[in-house]
């Protein structure tokens, strides 16, 4: 038997409460043994039943995510033999349809939050600037003319024209939204040294012909403290440097609440038309297991040095990518469910300060 059908999960309501029902499947096998269960949600430990001779629990949950189960079969003196079940997804009820108050909102980050503002019929998005890393936003300007840029598409050309001349203040100055939203995924893309600054080296940035054909890269590092922290340095200088500018300059533009932090990982798994859910191949996984360090590291950087006074939707581990989505599948490519709950938590956070302004 496969070791993740040795215990089964089960995702059922009673009386209006929600519970994950697990059972050990192969109970049969052990006479006197005990058994204890930790339940996961969305990949951390949240609950847990210590010993007993009974092979199956119910553990009553209250929020939507991707949940798993591990047993631990103990005879006698035996150490005790553990199983994990496959995982299964609790999504949240489908919301009425509400009306919403109207506002403005730029984004700085990726596609991930310019998508769910397609479920919007409230939100006006005023500047969406995309494939640019928060190292190269604050690094010093390469002055470059659009018709240098041999690029067919007018966005993906204004993203590298603001990536080298470092608009973008300048751009949410001009025009300041109401709201400023905040992913750092495109912080996956390494750092091309050029003209002693850096750039985004996206895959328009690649195309645009601006960069000579031998390029060399900043040094990303990691670096474990003495008290067992990890910190980041980019070509040996300290990242919180670059987030201090960075965090600095938003801080001209907008108050705290003012600044949604939209806390996007990559997915480890996603789904396909049928609801079965599949891995991605260890490289893919290594590599988003990588960048989701980098991006825990970020975003607390950047809450904290915000007094964690910051919107902070973090909500992205209880969700698969999707195999047929529209920019096909990557581990930032999720289902629609998640843009729409997303959406959901800016609308109310926003419906929340708009009530506070009045009071």
């Amino acid at each position: 038997m496969d070791s993740q059908n040795a215990i089964t999960i089960q995702h059922s309501q009673k009386e209006g409460n929600n519970y994950i029902h697990v059972e050990t499947a192969i109970s049969k096998r052990y006479g006197n043994a005990e058994y204890a269960f930790y339940l996961f949600r969305n990949g951390v430990k949240v609950e847990t039943k210590w010993y007993s001779n009974i092979p199956n629990c119910d553990f009553g949950i209250n929020k939507d995510g991707i949940y798993y189960a591990a047993v631990f079969i103990k005879e006698a003196e035996d150490s005790p033999l553990i199983y994990t079940s496959y995982p299964i997804q609790v999504l949240p009820p489908l919301e009425e349809a509400k009306a919403y108050p109207s506002s403005t909102i730029s984004i700085f980050g990726s596609c991930v939050s310019r998508d769910l503002l397609e479920y919007s019929k409230n939100i006006e998005l005023i500047y969406y600037i995309a494939r640019q890393s928060v190292v190269s936003a604050v690094s010093a300007s390469i002055p470059v003319c659009e018709s240098e840029i041999r690029l067919d598409s007018a966005f993906q050309k204004e993203q590298v024209f603001n990536d080298f001349n470092k608009l973008t203040f300048t751009l949410l100055r001009h025009k300041k939204s109401q709201y400023m939203l905040i992913d750092l995924v495109d912080e996956r893309f390494q750092l091309a040294k050029y003209k002693g600054s850096y750039v985004t080296y996206s895959l328009e940035c690649q195309k645009s012909g601006l960069l000579p054909e031998h390029v060399s890269f900043a040094r990303k590092e990691s670096v474990c403290l003495n008290s067992g922290e990890i910190s980041y340095k980019i070509d040996g200088k300290n990242l919180d440097e670059f987030l201090d500018k960075f965090c600095d300059k938003l801080m001209t533009l907008y108050s705290a609440k003012q600044i949604i932090l939209h806390r996007v990982y990559g997915a480890e798994c996603y789904i396909d038309d049928s609801g079965e859910v599949h891995p991605f191949d260890q490289n893919t996984v290594g590599r988003v297991k990588h960048d989701n360090y980098l991006y825990e590291y970020m975003y607390e950087y950047i809450h904290n040095k915000f007094q964690r006074k910051t919107c902070n939707i973090d909500i992205s581990r209880g969700y698969y990518a999707y195999q047929k989505h529209k920019w096909g599948l990557s581990p930032i490519h999720f289902q629609k469910e998640y843009y729409q709950k997303v959406l959901s938590e800016i609308n109310s956070y926003i419906g929340l300060q708009l009530e506070d302004s009045n009071l």
